[in-house]
């Protein structure tokens, strides 16, 4: 088409068509922006997986020593705590071994007229508690003992893998006496207990935990 109409027309399918080519052009940009925010998602999801698996494995796998060491320490102090005096060498702590009375297990939770109909009276309400470390092992193992017995009834090992562990004891030698902290004693049950255990962490460095320990039935 030639003329004035035929230019009229030519311009308007060029309008028409570079608007077309506009237009598509912009879906393009919107659809590439779109994808790029959806593989970030997707990577910063699969970084996140990545992430909490590598801490499960380092969490798994490291030694956590603190955790062990505070299960060992819960235990001891738990049947520190429930000791008591029965007669004047009721408590025994010598080197590397303690050994102490306290009301058998069962009895603990147990309100009193209950145990008064449960039988256990006198002596068979009693065992004898020892924890010994065996410092060629790197062990501490707990034995109970029936309350005259010679062979222990249980024995478990509540640590191992420790370098060193040692007790002192916080006792009245008289009365009025100043309280003393000794490394050896026989007598009735001392004021406090104070353990003392060295062990490597995670990281191969060796590492001093402490807790002391008051008896409230003490001597």
């Amino acid at each position: 088409m030639t003329g004035p109409w035929g230019y009229i027309a030519q311009s308007k399918y060029m309008a028409f068509f570079v608007r077309k080519r506009s237009l598509a052009a912009g879906f393009t940009l919107i659809e590439v922006v779109l994808a790029s925010a959806l593989t970030v998602l997707v990577g910063l999801a699969v970084y996140k997986a990545f992430s909490n698996g590598m801490a499960i494995v380092a969490w798994q796998s490291e030694d956590r020593a603190g955790s062990r060491i505070n299960v060992f320490m819960d235990k001891i102090s738990y049947d520190l705590v429930n000791s008591f005096n029965i007669s004047t060498d009721s408590f025994v702590g010598v080197g590397e071994k303690i050994s102490f009375y306290v009301h058998k297990t069962e009895l603990l939770s147990m309100p009193l007229k209950d145990i008064s109909a449960s039988g256990y009276t006198g002596k068979d309400s009693v065992t004898r508690v020892e924890y010994i470390f065996d410092s060629t092992k790197g062990t501490i193992d707990r034995y109970e003992y029936a309350y005259d017995a010679k062979s222990p009834m249980h024995e478990t090992r509540v640590i191992s893998g420790i370098k060193d562990a040692s007790f002192c004891f916080y006792v009245l030698p008289a009365k009025d006496a100043p309280i003393q902290r000794i490394e050896s004693w026989k007598g009735v049950v001392p004021r406090f207990i104070e353990i003392v255990v060295k062990m490597c962490d995670s990281n191969g460095e060796e590492k001093l935990y402490y807790r002391r320990v008051e008896i409230p039935l003490a001597g």
